[in-house]
């Protein structure tokens, strides 16, 4: 066969046909074709239901599962609500909040819970820095010992592994603005294994894990276009 665009010559690879092996007993077995695809009166391997009774479909999740799912959509969008409140929103016994929420916890998927501060509001002067990290992976560790050992430091907030031009993607948190910077030159540039550091000071936050700082007002809205 001659390629349209190359105007080459293309060699077709032969179509794989069923073929029907006779057994022992009489009866036949099909060779070169997947289970799901053979004839309706082809003798199946154990095991293989009929394709009427092949379902691909995801099994539906459990009432439990959905209200565990409930419960930290809750949690995430206010964990000031109490057990009271949250069994009322979700239709449960307060007992059974109590409970699950001990399981989340007990089970390491609830690990605490923070307010979100607006600290020009509390007048106190904090200074946050991102800092962009490239270290050097451990033998038999990777970057996960290294990055467990600078998350330990009381001014890291945060601490991610990235992609990209750098490795680790670092907040921290001071007084001042030389705090910040004797925490980078003296604690986090001398560990071995940190090749390097780029330090951005954060001017202004604008939101904080899901919350705005400035409460719009309410016919303040977002411009929507034609």
């Amino acid at each position: 066969m001659v390629c349209p665009l190359s105007g080459g010559s293309v060699r077709m690879r032969p179509r794989r046909r069923a073929v029907a092996v006779g057994t022992a007993n009489g009866s036949r077995r099909w060779r070169g074709v997947a289970p799901h695809r053979l004839p309706p009166t082809a003798t199946r391997p154990p095991g293989i239901p009929p394709p009427e009774e092949i379902s691909f479909r995801r099994p539906a999740r459990s009432g439990l599962l959905r209200a565990v799912d409930a419960l930290l959509k809750l949690l995430r969008q206010d964990a000031s609500l109490t057990p009271s409140q949250m069994s009322a929103m979700l239709n449960l016994s307060e007992a059974e909040v109590r409970a699950r929420l001990k399981e989340l916890a007990d089970s390491g998927v609830l690990l605490g819970y923070r307010a979100v501060l607006n600290e020009d509001k509390l007048g106190r002067e904090i200074v946050r820095a991102v800092i962009e990290v490239r270290i050097t992976p451990e033998r038999g560790g990777g970057f996960d010992k290294l990055a467990e050992r600078i998350a330990r430091h009381d001014e890291v907030r945060s601490c991610h592994l990235m992609s990209g031009g750098y490795d680790l993607m670092v907040e921290v948190e001071g007084t001042s603005l030389r705090e910040v910077a004797t925490f980078v030159s003296e604690k986090l540039s001398t560990v071995q294994g940190v090749l390097s550091t780029a330090t951005h000071f954060v001017l202004r936050a604008y939101k904080e894990q899901g919350v705005l700082m400035k409460r719009a007002a309410p016919d303040e809205r977002l411009a929507v276009a034609p």
